[in-house]
């Protein structure tokens, strides 16, 4: 199909935005720019699949609209050839209804020009500003989601090494609020694992897990970040006592 480097706009189809703002971001872009290079006769390699098959759909509608400017420009070109003709019969008389037929077709042009530019302006703008809009606002909802769930693997894995299964919901909670970053996982963790070789395993297989505190608690008060002394029984610091006390 010969393209006319003429043309300096050309339509897109409203429902074909309200498609395209429905989009993945990737497949919005790629659409646009396959469209936008094909009337300015552009190579473009699309880059999804998604986006390719979108302008296999269009395509019959772009080629009607490229045949109908053709056809234009092909009628007005026949019809200033039979206007030169007939002016060759009488100049005088031709050349007055000549530039009134051209005046009224500039007019009427003008207005046509006028009204594509308006609507392509427009929906343009709606369709670059709702991309613009929406951009920041998917990217901060994926980056949400992203914690979020790596927060609650993370707290699976707390879970699982923490010694006292008890009240899991308002750990979770705290959990939450204490860890905000890898940074805090691992800080996390790692206090975590020298207080459970020092202190709480030794606890647990002495009987005495009652003394061990709920992981909320252990949470809400920062207990990671704890000087950890090793674990005595209960009994050992009272037979030390004894030992040194002199009666």
């Amino acid at each position: 199909m010969t393209r006319s480097s003429k043309k300096q706009s050309f339509l897109i189809y409203r429902n074909w935005l309200t498609t395209w703002l429905c989009l993945p971001n990737d497949v919005y872009i790629d659409i646009t720019k396959g469209v936008f290079a094909y009337f300015l006769d552009e190579e473009y390699t699309f880059q999804t699949d998604v986006g390719k098959a979108l302008f296999e759909g269009y395509r019959d509608i772009l080629e009607g609209n490229k045949m109908h400017y053709v056809e234009i420009i092909k009628k007005r070109s026949e019809a200033g050839k039979k206007s030169a003709e007939s002016r060759k019969a009488d100049v005088n008389t031709c050349q007055q209804v000549l530039t009134d037929v051209a005046e009224k077709d500039k007019e009427k042009d003008k207005d046509k020009v006028k009204d594509k530019e308006k609507e392509s302006s427009l929906t343009t703008s709606l369709a670059f500003s709702s991309a613009s809009e929406d951009k920041p606002v998917t990217q901060h909802r994926r980056k949400n989601n992203g914690l979020k769930s790596k927060r609650e693997a993370w707290f699976a894995e707390f879970w699982t090494e923490y010694p006292k299964k008890t009240g899991k919901g308002q750990a979770e909670k705290a959990f939450t609020k204490a860890c905000r970053s890898e940074v805090d996982f691992a800080a996390i963790m790692h206090g975590l694992s020298d207080q459970n070789r020092l202190r709480f395993i030794p606890m647990k297989q002495n009987g005495e897990s009652r003394f061990i505190p709920m992981p909320a608690t252990w949470l809400n008060g920062k207990r990671w970040e704890d000087e950890i002394e090793p674990y005595q029984s209960r009994q050992a610091m009272k037979d030390k006592q004894d030992e040194e006390s002199p009666f």
